[in-house]
């Protein structure tokens, strides 16, 4: 993954969006956040989320996690792989079918 100041972010952000990886972002030292790149459906999806009903699933999610105890590290990106793989048949079983 690649990394940029949160100065390199201000001066250099479209070139940073540019980018087909992700950039983790740095302020003195510490990563504070990751630029993820998304394609175009996935943008029109969020985007068509009313911001009030994108803060209701965060609380909604924000409280689970604090009933539940949420998932480790680990399970977390094992169901990130689940899903990319999943995804990834999807795709190519679509495509076949073309």
């Amino acid at each position: 993954m690649k990394t940029a100041t949160t100065s390199t972010v201000r001066t250099q952000l479209t070139r940073l969006l540019e980018q087909s990886e992700p950039v983790a972002v740095t302020h003195r030292g510490q990563t504070r956040a990751i630029l993820l790149p998304v394609d175009s459906k996935t943008a029109a999806r969020i985007n068509r989320k009313k911001p009030r009903k994108l803060m209701e699933l965060l609380i909604e999610a924000d409280e689970r996690i604090t009933r539940t105890g949420g998932l480790t590290h680990e399970e977390f990106w094992r169901a990130v792989e689940k899903d990319a793989t999943k995804t990834a048949k999807a795709t190519k079983h679509a495509q076949r079918s073309r």
